[in-house]
């Protein structure tokens, strides 16, 4: 029977009797692939036959003939890279260090083999050298998730090796010489993988690392012990991989990972691989129903590693389908009340890196477990923990030494109290490739480092409920989002020695922003107290009319301009009731305020008028422009609110203060260029008639001389005096005549019009 395999790196047909990859553990997707393999002609060449053997992903029995090869001095550079690799891709990081340092040493490593190389480094417990070969690797390889996580957690990583052990380890007698690990869950039931639980008689065994094939397996759990091991259930074990799996919080829905093998049959890829799927089976009627085959599997693509929420919702699992950011990432897909599924997730870069995470497992609190070669870590995989945040997680943590050790460790779980657990693991003390290990905790597992605080109002204080509160990372990704309790109270998980911004959000108010660093937090001191304070929007509208000033009727299409702070606020054109309104935004209850406002409109004279006050949640800002019209015959002069021009006695020279009111003519006109006035002068009754007409006259025709060297057309403005033959009051003292008027009364007399002749 001819079935494919598929590796991280390569897809390739394997050539030997029902063998398979590990991507039920680390560095193949979930540490288990098929790979049966077809018999191949003898090879009498030793090199020959060994790179058969590694294309064949037959890693194990390459990695022997390459070895004899370089024994007899016959290996040559392509020869020494197959063999680091096909050790590495073993797990077997101790015999690859060696091969890997030589390759480095001559400068032919590429990106991979450096990264491999400090993960062997780790392993034999050189981490220095480790960490010299990873800056390099960072250097050549700045935008990689693996270089960025190097860089970013260092320092922090040097005080997790350093820290307490938290952590009690304890091989169990249940392991035997071959791989035991991935245990899960099931009421007082531990179901896990092994590949030697089958007896001496195993004769079937895959070729990528030469164990005999995984089955699942049940035992009782006992005081963090497992005992009485049995198989799980004939119907869910095949000849071929099947494991790790996961249970419901009820224990009767069964989630498992197996060979792309259903109903006797083997699904392969286009190329001829075969993948793993997810299953699923239902525990009724004291039996495991018929396994079914997850929707999201696919023939192109591998998905195992099974974990369930404690509500049944959302089921994780690894994957390296399409969208994937490394050899393997960690995916998330809701679990519908009806049994459907929604689509998968990938849970991003905060959790997934180039390198390979596996092995979720998500504690009934929704803190996340899982291993990662790609995060900053002791050696191989390790164990990392990353608490809710928002609708994800927040960054991962080393959980460290001793459940952290420089071989490869994962599948880690712990009860419900998190006391007890158990982690699968490598280690030198180990007694087979892989071991299941009891785990206490002795200490927690990290202080729940948290940013908390209190909504409130800038102004009133206030306390604000319901208000939402984001929390973002140094360089701008949020973290996660909360909503504020009755008593206005937020909280988040956060990182140690970090910084942050926090933004909060309330309906009917603005934005409000705070900065959170929480390098000062340690294990006696693990909450940053921040409160954040919103400043009320007062809902606010600019509201105005334009109307005739003489008529009191509204002007349409009146244009106006609003300026506040010396800045443009609005440009608005009023509309047939002679309304305007804005919305006015940005500003804070309280705060004084002053709009300079200038309206338009063809035909009538430009109004400015300025308007102050203080912001008033509910008062809107008010203005009403009353707009001279331009009619021929109007006195320009009062329009405009000219100030008295006068001259000294018996005098027609322009006075500066004159002067000053004459420009405001000169502006008009400037304004409108089509404009003629006439330039009226008058005087009291005092003084001859024929006097006080000569003197007008020519105090009106001097000030028209003025507005003329302003640059006004002379053809323009026209000076003309009426004497005293226009008094505006009954101030008469010609002839026989005498008045008692007051001076008052004489100066209203003494007056000069500005008369719009044209326009």
């Amino acid at each position: 029977m001819i079935l494919y395999s598929k590796m991280t790196n390569s897809n390739h047909l394997v050539t030997s009797n029902y063998t398979m990859t590990s991507l039920m553990k680390k560095y193949t997707l979930v540490g288990f692939l098929l790979c049966i393999v077809l018999a191949s002609n003898a090879q009498t060449a030793k090199l020959k036959k060994a790179d058969k053997n590694y294309e064949n992903l037959a890693f194990e029995a390459a990695a022997k003939s390459y070895e004899s090869l370089a024994e007899q001095g016959l290996l040559d550079e392509n020869g020494t890279h197959k063999l680091a690799n096909a050790y590495y891709k073993m797990g077997d990081l101790k015999n690859a260090q060696p091969w890997f340092e030589k390759i480095y040493t001559s400068g032919k490593a590429n990106s991979e083999e450096t990264y491999a190389y400090a993960q062997c480094l780790k392993w034999v417990g050189n981490y220095e050298k480790a960490d010299e070969v990873m800056n390099q690797f960072a250097s050549s390889n700045p935008s990689d998730l693996r270089s960025v996580d190097f860089k970013k957690n260092k320092a922090a990583f040097d005080k997790i090796k350093s820290q307490a052990p938290k952590f009690e380890l304890k091989n169990l007698g249940i392991n035997t010489n071959f791989a035991d690990f991935g245990p899960a869950y099931r009421g007082k039931e531990i179901i896990f993988a092994s590949s030697g639980k089958g007896g001496g008689s195993v004769k079937r065994v895959h070729t990528w690392n030469g164990e005999p094939f995984l089955n699942l397996y049940s035992g009782e759990l006992n005081n963090g012990e497992i005992s009485k091991v049995k198989t799980f259930r004939k119907k869910i074990n095949t000849k071929y991989h099947e494991g790790p799996a996961c249970f419901s919080a009820d224990g009767n829905t069964m989630y498992f990972t197996r060979n792309n093998y259903f109903d006797k049959k083997f699904g392969k890829d286009k190329k001829g691989v075969n993948n793993l799927k997810l299953f699923k089976s239902v525990f009724k009627d004291e039996e495991w129903q018929a396994e079914e085959m997850l929707p999201f599997n696919s023939d192109e693509y591998s998905v195992g590693h099974p974990s369930l929420s404690a509500d049944g919702k959302t089921l994780y699992f690894v994957s390296d389908m399409p969208g994937s950011i490394g050899g393997t990432d960690i995916w998330k897909v809701s679990v519908n009340t009806d049994g459907s599924f929604g689509s998968p997730e990938n849970l991003g870069n905060t959790i997934n890196t180039e390198g390979n995470e596996m092995f979720p497992f998500v504690h009934t609190d929704g803190t996340l477990f899982f291993a990662s070669n790609g995060h900053l870590g002791f050696g191989g995989l390790d164990i990392f923990m990353s608490r809710p945040s928002g609708n994800g997680f927040g960054a991962p943590s080393n959980l460290g030494a001793p459940l952290n050790s420089s071989a490869d460790d994962f599948a880690f779980i712990i009860d419900a109290n998190q006391q007890n657990g158990f982690v699968s693991s490598n280690r030198s003390d180990s007694k087979g490739s892989d071991d299941i290990y009891s785990v206490k905790i002795t200490s927690p597992l990290l202080p729940d480092y948290k940013i908390e605080g209190i909504a409130y109002d800038a102004r009133t204080n206030a306390i604000l409920s319901n208000s939402t509160i984001e929390l973002f990372d140094a360089d701008g990704n949020s973290q996660g989002t909360v909503t504020t309790d009755e008593n206005g109270a937020y909280s988040f998980v956060v990182e140690q020695g970090k910084n942050y911004k926090l933004t909060g959000k309330k309906e009917n108010y603005y934005d409000g922003t705070e900065k959170a660093n929480t390098a000062s937090l340690d294990a006696n001191n693990p909450i940053l107290k921040q409160d954040l304070k919103l400043d009320l929007n007062p809902m606010l509208n600019m509201v105005g009319l334009v109307l005739d000033a003489k008529t009191g009727k509204p002007i349409e299409g009146a244009r106006v301009q609003v300026i506040r702070a010396t800045k443009p606020f609005a440009e608005l054109d009023s509309d047939i009731a002679g309304g305007v309104k804005r919305e006015v935004e940005g500003v804070k209850v309280g705060d004084s305020y002053t709009y300079n406002i200038i309206v338009e409109k063809s035909g009538y004279l430009t109004e400015n008028l300025t308007i102050s006050d203080v912001y008033t949640a509910g008062k809107d800002i008010k203005f009403q422009a009353n707009l001279d019209k331009l009619e021929i015959g109007g006195d320009l002069g009062k329009m405009i609110n000219i100030n008295p021009i006068y001259f000294d006695k018996d005098k027609d020279f322009i006075r500066p203060d004159a002067a000053a009111e004459l420009d405001k003519i000169v502006a008009v006109m400037q304004e409108y260029p089509n404009m003629v006035i006439e330039l009226g002068s008058h005087t009291d009754c005092r003084a001859s008639q024929a006097y006080n007409m000569k003197l007008s006259d020519r105090r009106a025709k001097s000030s028209a001389a003025y507005i003329v060297s302003k640059g006004i057309d002379k053809n323009r403005i026209t000076g003309k005096g009426y004497g005293e033959s226009e008094l505006t009051n009954d101030c008469e003292c010609e002839g026989n005549k005498k008045s008692d008027c007051s001076e008052e009364q004489h100066q209203l007399n003494r007056r000069t019009v500005f008369k719009i002749v044209k326009m």
